[in-house]
């Protein structure tokens, strides 16, 4: 190998470590945790806009079926403080409370006359 083709390989070998470092480097941007942050939350957004579309769409198209479902979803959720709400209304409140946990029996250790 001559002086001159050494030289263009050492050229070559030049060239082709910074275009590996240029990619690497243009890699090493994309990837960042930023980079990645902002693009999943970018993702969610549009994924959220269009379900909160679609769902406007339906509400418009059935409003009665639409405030049936929201109402039921409220009652279920709240289902143990209207029951209360409904058994003092009803009278229940007004009825002794009765002892729902059984009496506690005391244990006797044999030999022990206390």
């Amino acid at each position: 190998m001559s002086g001159q083709d050494l030289d263009k390989a050492r050229a070559e070998a030049n060239a082709a470590r910074e275009r590996l470092l240029g990619s690497a480097h243009a890699l090493q941007t994309r990837l960042a945790p930023s980079v990645l942050a902002e693009r999943a939350w970018g993702g969610v957004r549009e994924g959220g806009e269009a379900a909160a579309s679609k769902a406007l769409g339906a509400v418009r198209a059935r409003p009665v079926a639409a405030s049936a479902i929201g109402i039921a979803t409220i009652a279920f959720l709240a289902r143990r403080p209207l029951a209360r709400l409904i058994g003092r209304i009803a009278g229940a409140g007004a009825r002794p409370a009765t002892n729902t946990k059984p009496a506690r029996r005391s244990r006797r250790i044999e030999g022990d006359r206390s």
